[in-house]
């Protein structure tokens, strides 16, 4: 296909005619061609400073400029690449699925419409005199005009695909050469390019002089293929070339192919009689034995060198990584080299906290460490082809990938969601075919010969009118080697792989119990918005049994915050709405919906993904006898590298340890393993097994001891039974008008007749705990928000704040116990609780509650137990429970029961947009201790939860003037909820998915109590 559109080439002022245009996309350019490598004495780098002049609509660019730089001496330096917006021109702006003007395609705005004017001087080697020469943008964001030397270039749309130009009639040597380019923030263009993203401009990525001989390669398409049993490379190279001489020769064309320790595989000479037109093919098919296969858990790669030789001296050079592998389906799944795998995917934005756009190689490699890290396989370039440098590591290091082309039309409307004109779509209007075609061209041209690119997708969100089936009959063509994928085909012809987003777990049942003969991957699932990604293990567990379900992609990688710093130096993340005035369009904090922060450290979510994904799994198989079955989920590595440890605990402390021997475990298979154990279980203690495998060298990008699994196992349960000391004082009452007062030698517990709460808890002169009263209310995760939450379950937090005190009064008094007990309503719902203080003379106080109501129409709680306040000097937490990360009833399977410590100010997370955090779930007990290890314990007569925080609870509320972690501050005292429990985080979407009715509090009778007694006092 060759779908690239030219006006009159004399035109060289820049027009409407070009950006408000949808059949005119592509003037001037080389046709694309794939990636490689040449001698980098033919490379020159024009990165760096380039003069820059903005201006805020195509009226007001200065005339001329291309034609002298002494017509830019003056104009301001701009780093290249970069985005402009980032450099102090212009308003970042963030929207999700609508376009950031008003919609009326193919026009956009006249008045505000953004353009940046750039030039740069360069001179060339004496050296490339004799050679072709071309200049490479690696993308241009969003229409850009080019020229050299004054000369008309031609002109681009298509923002994340390389544009390059031949400038060799036009260059000139012993002299400076001027390249200038002017650049439209918005153009038709844009319609097609409308991702959830940061919608930014500029010079994105590299741009590169290239010298070419007159004969050289242009281009080349490996086929890098397995056959017989996956054991036989079938190699076919299929090369163009350019003969710039205009004359008849004579070539030798020299293929190469060396393995990882340089040896020569194959190598093929043969003799190519080269006519006097511009253009030559040449094609050669080899099959090789004994090949080493390439996957993402064992990325083995060839060096394909191809070499022109003209009378026995090379005139071109060139030479890229390839790999073998085979991509099919079959019998409704996804296999790579003949096995079927899981994808345990991620979407990834190219993002950099402070550059925007523009990625560095280092951040390449430190998102595939922490990829990998996370056991996270594969990755989906949302929504665009990514940096060319990408697919390298990627190939290198082992990720499959996902190449997606640069179409998103979310703001004309999108198929499975709201209704819309499919006739006036783009997707469907014949003058947009062209520009869809060009975009997928143009990405499988130059990614198609990297391995790690399994999937072709057709783009995202983009309505699948016949310009959608154009471009996967054109690609199904161009290709048999790779399936192609569109989500917005659904189960129709035109999607090889059925790729939903964010489907219900039903939905995944439903299409695993029907056997289809396509393989469910599931494009986007599990939104990490803010504090988020429960249920993931719900979501596996059907992924792990049906065999036609291959896994999914979470939405997304990391956080698309932009880094601020306030007038105090304190680092902060700005998202949407924080730039511009009022009438910036804005969709708020919906760009942060990583698993990581902008500067890649890890939110708590991401530890429960590489739990589940992890590729190592243990079940019981008989627990008395220490029989378990250990199953290797790996597709294709043994677990020969990886070590195992096991560790038994009781009551959280190791009383038994020793490895495991998991050498020889063939992928996807299992073990049967009985473990040497020669503890004797006693009575009312509680065991679990924890194991944790680890890599017995370094990896790729993982260093030796990584561990790549952990489980634990319960063992044996045991009710956590709280032992009182003994006795010591005598305990009295004391009663005022608004106070009874319990107290002894040691202690004093306060409490109002006037409200039934406990006001302070005194031991030895030192507050333990201020008023804890019973409360209802969490403050709203993102997702909170996107279910309305605040609005449904408003009647929770109005009666966490407005309680009425029914009685009070002492039901048992002696010298060593007194009961007091409290009834309190809430006038909003019309309940009551019931809660009874039963204090001892050793200083140990039972809280019990119930809580009734008989209003069976009550939403469901977001939380049930007890906040109150402790002094910011008992900072030192120590706890038995799950941890040591945050966790909650859905999101909890990573972190592990055991003893852990900490202080109040690490158990807060500070979410981007602040909200609920820093939960602990099914804890035995907790202390809290001063410098001086003296506080006071809270032991559960059951498991509860705990979260201790250094902010108030309303400060993580709903506040639109509290949007950023900047805007809140430390109290003097520390907030404590200790909770029966709380409700799940979701995370099946952001806009409306309610938590999973498994993981509610629905409203019926509970009952709660907990011990609190000091710790760390001597009598």
């Amino acid at each position: 296909m060759s779908e690239f559109c030219h006006i009159a080439f004399n035109e060289q002022l820049p027009s409407e005619d070009f950006w408000e245009n949808p059949t005119v996309f592509a003037v001037g350019q080389e046709q694309p061609a794939v990636h490689f490598h040449i001698l980098s004495e033919y490379e020159i780098s024009l990165n760096g400073y380039w003069k820059f002049h903005w201006a805020v609509n195509p009226n007001d660019v200065p005339p001329d400029f291309y034609t002298s730089p002494q017509k830019t001496a003056h104009w301001n330096d701009i780093s290249v690449p970069s985005n402009w917006e980032l450099e102090g021109y212009g308003v970042p702006i963030y929207v999700n699925d609508r376009y950031p003007f008003e919609k009326n395609p193919p026009f956009v705005p006249k008045d505000n419409n953004p353009v940046g004017s750039y030039s740069k001087t360069f001179t060339l080697p004496e050296s490339w005199k004799a050679k072709l020469v071309y200049i490479e943008f690696g993308a241009v964001k969003s229409a850009a005009f080019f020229w050299i030397n004054g000369h008309f270039l031609g002109y681009n749309q298509g923002s994340k695909t390389p544009v390059t130009f031949n400038i060799s009639p036009y260059i000139i040597y012993n002299n400076e050469n001027y390249v200038a380019t002017q650049i439209l923030r918005w153009s038709d263009g844009a319609y097609l390019e409308c991702q959830d993203f940061w919608r930014l401009s500029g010079i994105e990525r590299d741009v590169t002089l290239i010298a070419r001989p007159n004969i050289h390669i242009r281009d080349f398409f490996v086929q890098a293929n397995l056959c017989e049993k996956y054991e036989k490379g079938l190699l076919s190279v299929d090369i163009k070339g350019i003969n710039a001489s205009k004359k008849e020769h004579i070539i030798q064309c020299k293929i190469e192919l060396r393995d990882a320790q340089n040896q020569i595989v194959l190598e093929h000479q043969e003799e190519i009689h080269l006519l006097s037109e511009k253009n030559w093919n040449y094609c050669f098919k080899e099959t090789i034995e004994q090949i080493l296969q390439w996957s993402a858990e064992i990325p083995h790669l060839y060096q394909l060198k191809i070499i022109l030789y003209q009378k026995n001296i090379p005139v071109d050079i060139t030479y890229c990584s390839i790999g073998f592998r085979s991509v099919e389906l079959k019998e409704g799944q996804l296999l790579i080299n003949g096995k079927a795998i899981l994808l345990k995917g991620v979407n990834r934005h190219e993002h950099d906290e402070h550059k925007g756009h523009v990625v560095s190689e280092a951040s390449m490699i430190k998102d595939i460490r922490l990829m990998q890290s996370y056991n996270i396989n594969a990755v989906r370039n949302s929504h665009y082809p990514n940096h060319k440098r990408w697919y390298e590591l990627c190939d290198q290091f082992g990720l499959y990938v996902i190449d997606e082309a640069n179409i998103e039309a979310h703001g004309m409307g999108a198929c499975f969601q709201k209704p819309y004109d499919k006739e006036q779509h783009t997707s469907a209007r014949l003058n947009w075919e062209a520009a869809h075609l060009n975009r997928v061209e143009r990405m499988f041209e130059r990614s198609k010969n990297h391995p790690s690119v399994i999937i072709w997708s057709l783009g995202n969100e983009a309505g699948n009118g016949s310009n959608m089936t154009k471009t996967y009959q054109w690609l199904k063509q161009k290709d048999s080697t790779r399936p192609i994928q569109y989500e917005q085909a659904g189960e129709g012809w035109n999607t090889d792989i059925v790729c939903p987003m964010y489907p219900s777990i039903e939905y995944l049942l439903q299409y695993g119990q029907l056997q289809k003969t396509r393989p469910l991957i599931m494009c986007e699932y599990a939104h990490a918005m803010g504090n988020s990604v429960g249920n993931l293990e719900d979501y596996w567990k059907v992924i792990r049994q049906y065999p036609t379900l291959q896994g999914g992609f979470i939405w997304d990688w990391v956080d698309q915050g932009l880094a601020a710093y306030d007038t105090k130096g304190n680092k902060y993340w700005k998202y949407g709405g924080d730039y511009g005035d009022d009438t910036t369009p804005s969709d708020g904090n919906f760009c942060i919906n990583g698993l990581l922060f902008p500067d890649r450290q890890a939110h708590p979510a991401v530890w429960e993904v590489k739990y589940i994904y992890q590729s190592i799994q243990i079940r019981w198989l008989e627990r008395e006898s220490w029989q378990i079955q250990l199953t290797n989920e790996y597709s294709f590595q043994n677990l020969d590298e990886i070590t195992g440890l096991w560790i038994l605990s009781e009551n959280g402390q190791p009383v038994e340890q020793n490895s495991i021997d998991i050498s020889g475990i063939s992928p996807g298979t299992s073990k049967n393993i009985t473990l040497n154990i020669t503890t004797t279980l006693k009575e009312k203690k509680e065991y679990f097994l924890q194991f944790s495998f680890r890599l017995k060298k370094a990896k790729n990008l993982l260093l030796d001891q990584h561990e790549v699994a952990k489980i634990q196992l319960l063992v044996q349960e045991s009710n956590w039974n709280y032992t009182d000391q003994s006795a010591s004082d005598i305990l009295c009452l004391k009663e005022s008008t608004n106070h009874l007062i319990l107290c002894s030698k040691h202690m004093e517990l306060s409490f109002s007749k006037v409200s039934g709460l406990l006001q302070y808890y005194l031991f030895q002169k030192q507050v333990l705990l201020r008023t804890p009263r019973p409360y209802f209310w969490r403050p709203p995760t993102d997702n909170d928000l996107g279910n309305q939450m605040p609005q449904r379950l408003a009647v929770w937090k109005i009666a966490s704040h407005e309680q009425e005190l029914i009685s009070i009064q002492v039901i048992e008094q002696t010298s060593e116990v007194i009961i007091l007990e409290t009834q309190l309503f809430f006038p909003i719902i019309q309940a009551k609780a019931i809660v009874t203080y039963r204090v001892k003379n050793t200083g140990m106080v039972e809280l019990s509650s119930s809580f009734f109501s008989e209003d069976h129409t009550l939403p469901e709680l977001p939380r049930l137990g007890f906040y109150c306040q402790i002094p910011k000097t008992m900072n030192k937490v120590e706890w038995y429970g799950r941890g040591p990360q945050e966790n909650y009833s859905d999101r909890k399977q990573s972190a592990f029961i055991g003893i852990y410590e900490s202080t109040v100010s690490e158990l807060y997370h500070p979410y981007i947009r602040p909200q609920e955090n820093g939960n602990r779930t099914e804890n035995r007990y907790v202390h809290f201790l001063n410098s001086y290890n003296k506080g006071f314990s809270i032991i559960g007569n059951s498991y509860f939860d705990f979260c201790a925080l250094p902010y108030s609870p309303d400060q993580f509320d709903l506040d639109k003037r509290l949007k950023h972690t900047i805007d809140i501050s430390p109290s003097d005292v520390i907030h404590l909820h200790i909770d029966y429990g709380q409700m799940g985080l979701g995370g099946d979407n952001s806009w409306g998915a309610h938590t999973h009715d498994e993981y509610k509090l629905f409203y019926h009778h509970y009952d709660f109590s907990f011990f609190i007694n000091p710790k760390g006092f001597h009598n």
